[in-house]
């Protein structure tokens, strides 16, 4: 007998008062995945030089430990120069960039109005190398070069500090992959994990394998612009870790770094030895089937600057919301959360590298204490001619190679089954894997999945083998949604025409599935909160209750970007919740026997909808 429970505690359309601004400001962008990126404003083709200084800079302090935070304090010879408060803007480079060729990694508007100087301050993450500062006048669609800053070096302390780290899963249940970036060492030192029980006790120590050469990937590896012109800066050295052995649903603590203590120079021509380090962190091993498990699920997140330049996607401060969130959630007593299951449009770097930075920045906390799994969207994917299905431009060049090289390569276009014999393969982003009593499909809705396809084949294959006696719950995540309201039917990329494909393929499967325990489909890219009616959907319309058959649809698109508020009205009737007009993500927790997700709004926290399914009985 199949058991349904669903309660929204804010009736659709009711108004919740925003107590954060982040809250406010996410909830006034419409069709954000439509949104430019924000560094693709700066017309880099277009910079001039000055034949002489015209405007002095001074960046303090000179040397830094990042994440710092620098002052550029700046003075004009002529103030008509910067007569519009978009006249003169300051840009972040990385030293020995050619501004002409590559576009800052931020910026910030100064002046204006006839001021002669002034002072702004950046907030600058660990980008392996030295920063400087230009000036520019012109705006951003004909900027002239006026004065560049002193350098300003990154300390001795931190040039091979590891960071950026990052969970994933293997399909071996004894295993966890811990990987993180860091500058190289000349030197050759071993990068390693120490992991033990007790926090400070390490048991053993991991040797990591680090990506080829001096970075992780090429410009060449992507497929166009921006990603392989001006969006380009060196991802730096992948190093990662897989530790196998663990005891399952244990809490291990870990730390990762080099192996041996590493010779650099000092600024006054001397050399110090230094031992670079994380610092420690924590994970809950893989979980035995069938035994709970608590996880967090959403999609489209990006990232923001928190010190308010322009490299702050400004239609994504809500995602600060979404990741605060959840790290107050690990943080709180009794809770056990082990799992992210993020559903498409990671970053939205589109093909501009300093914004990886800060998404890993951001995500750091939470991806360090819990395994980061990806479904791969658009703005990660797409780009004409490069075989993803669709050919827009939505990756700016990336075509898949930064998301895939930076979360779990280990398990894209591979089956749950431990004993399987299949071997990764590049740009075939589709996996699946069991996670206590969940059985996860993730699929690429940006590559070709009708009948024919081999991704169709992966997929039908997998869900013919699942145990739903280990794992009675499906989830099927992919980016683009499979049922939606929406009124983007334009053919063949709106989201009616993908969707309709999506279902074409997919639906009589995950329907046959679903006929004693309901399967959970989720999807994103339109960004908003739609949940369907219970027990599900079947060929457009509710499934009657105690009918059994249908299928769940959760679409989690909400957790950053700016909303989509382009619905249906009125709403068709298989949808029991809407929201488009808020953000936040999703908390699930589940067991053998029951699955409760939870929709909680970034803004308050408050709790929004929440829906239990419980699983037949043999």
């Amino acid at each position: 007998m199949l058991l349904l429970r669903s309660h929204t505690l804010c009736p659709q359309g009711s108004g919740l008062r925003a107590t954060l601004l982040l809250g406010v400001l996410g909830a006034v962008f419409v069709k954000g995945h439509n949104e430019a990126a924000p560094l693709s404003l700066v017309q880099t083709h277009a910079v001039r030089v000055s034949s002489h200084a015209s405007a002095s800079l001074a960046a303090a302090p000179a040397s830094i430990v990042p994440p710092a935070l620098v002052t550029v304090s700046w003075a004009l010879d002529d103030p008509s120069a910067c007569s519009t408060a978009f006249s003169c803007w300051i840009g972040v480079y990385l030293h020995g960039e050619n501004a002409t060729l590559t576009t800052p990694a931020e910026y910030r508007f100064v002046g204006g109005g006839g001021t002669r100087s002034g002072e702004a301050s950046f907030r600058l993450l660990n980008m392996r190398e030295d920063y400087e500062f230009h000036l520019f006048s012109g705006g951003l669609a004909r900027p002239l070069l006026l004065g560049t800053s002193n350098v300003v070096a990154i300390a001795a302390a931190a040039l091979h500090s590891p960071h950026a780290g990052r969970l994933s899963l293997t399909h071996a249940v004894d295993e966890m992959v811990v990987t993180w970036t860091a500058k190289a060492p000349s030197s050759g030192s071993d990068g390693v994990l120490q992991i033990g029980l007790m926090a400070g006790r390490y048991t053993r120590t991991v040797t990591a394998t680090a990506t080829s050469g001096d970075i992780a990937y090429p410009r060449e590896a992507m497929c166009g612009d921006p990603a392989t012109t001006s969006g380009w800066r060196s991802p730096g050295t992948f190093y990662s870790a897989v530790v196998s052995g663990l005891a399952p649903g244990t809490r291990y603590y870990y730390r990762y770094g080099f192996a041996a203590a590493i010779t650099v120079g000092l600024q006054d021509g001397d050399s110090s030895s230094v031992a670079y380090w994380s610092v420690e962190r924590s994970f809950l091993s893989r979980p035995v089937p069938g035994s709970d498990v608590e996880l967090f699920a959403f999609g489209d997140l990006g990232e923001v600057a928190t010190d308010g330049t322009s490299a702050w996607n400004k239609n994504m401060p809500p995602s600060q919301n979404t990741t605060d969130g959840m790290i107050a959630d690990l943080a709180t007593s009794g809770t056990n959360y082990s799992l992210v299951l993020h559903n498409g449009d990671i970053s939205y770097a589109r093909g501009y590298a300093s914004q990886w930075e800060i998404f890993h920045e951001q995500i750091e906390p939470i991806a360090t204490s819990v395994p980061w799994m990806i479904s791969i969207g658009n703005h990660e994917r797409d780009f004409h001619g490069s075989g993803s299905a669709v050919g827009d431009t939505d990756s700016g060049g990336e075509c898949g190679v930064p998301a895939e090289l930076r979360f779990h390569p280990t398990m894209w276009q591979t089956a749950a089954d431990p004993t399987s014999t299949s071997v990764p393969k590049k740009d075939q982003p589709w996996y699946a894997f069991n996670y206590g009593p969940l059985h996860v499909v993730m699929i690429s809705t940006e590559h070709a999945f009708d009948h024919d396809s081999a991704q169709f084949k992966f997929v039908q294959d997998d869900l013919a083998h699942v145990n739903r006696t280990q794992t009675p719950w499906i989830i099927v995540g992919g980016h683009r949604p499979y049922y939606i309201s929406s009124i983007n039917f334009d053919k063949p990329s709106g989201d009616q025409p993908v969707a309709s494909d999506l279902r074409a393929s997919f639906e009589d499967m995950l329907h046959n599935l679903s006929a004693d325990t309901p399967v959970v489909q989720f999807g994103a890219h339109h960004h908003s909160y739609q949940r369907s009616c219970l027990p599900g959907i079947y060929q457009g319309e509710c499934v009657p209750a105690g009918k059994g058959g249908g299928v769940v649809v959760v679409n989690l698109g909400m957790a950053g970007a700016g909303n989509s508020q382009n619905i249906q009205k009125p709403q068709p009737s298989i949808w029991a919740v809407v929201d488009d007009s808020h953000h936040g993500y999703c908390r699930i927790k589940a067991n053998a026997t029951t699955f409760r997700l939870e929709y909680v709004r970034g803004h308050d926290r408050e709790l929004f909808d929440s829906f239990t399914l419980t699983a037949a009985q043999p």
